[in-house]
């Protein structure tokens, strides 16, 4: 194998696993936040299945789009969330809608400090280390080289670092 195609190969999946490791990260690191967010109840109040339809050949993806309200300190507050079903590894976007009727009263996970944000879910989903463990054995098995792999893993941890400092001092300044 010439010794260039092999470089640029290593090159391409360092840059690409990086960045969608640095998502999976940042995913990771504000479930394990949202964990000690107050729990309120909240009312759902549109329970809807839609579809998205990709260009030709690609296919379509359908999920529930879910809107739910909850007061906090005698203010309403709403959001939306997008729940997906796939393949038999999570449920079936009926049983999802089933799951959240229109009326239901649920559990609703509010950040402290801005109230306006929520979860109906806390903590790391088994899709998020589903997708980690995806990603890493993908890497892995791509460049059948643990150094990529490790090198790859360490300019995520180290983009959330920088993005981390950068949080701490935006907020640092604008507060």
């Amino acid at each position: 194998m010439n010794i260039y195609a092999l470089i640029d190969t290593h090159v391409v999946l360092i840059v690409c696993g990086s960045g969608v490791l640095f998502f999976v990260i940042r995913g990771l690191i504000e479930s394990i936040r949202n964990k000690s967010w107050s729990s309120m109840l909240g009312t759902i109040e549109s329970s809807e299945i839609k579809t998205n339809y990709g260009s030709i050949g690609e296919g379509s993806i359908s999920f529930v789009d879910i809107e739910y309200s909850y007061v906090v300190k005698n203010i309403q507050y709403s959001s939306t969330v997008h729940l997906t079903g796939a393949l038999g590894i999570y449920p079936s976007v009926n049983s999802i809608q089933k799951k959240y009727p229109i009326g239901k009263i649920i559990p609703v996970y509010v950040k402290p400090q801005f109230p306006e944000t929520s979860r109906l879910k806390t903590g790391v989903t088994f899709r998020e280390l589903a997708f980690l463990l995806l990603i890493l054995l993908l890497s892995l098995t791509i460049s059948r080289d643990v150094i990529v792999v490790l090198l790859i893993i360490g300019i995520a941890v180290i983009l959330n670092i920088i993005l981390w400092i950068f949080n701490r001092l935006w907020k640092a300044y604008a507060g």
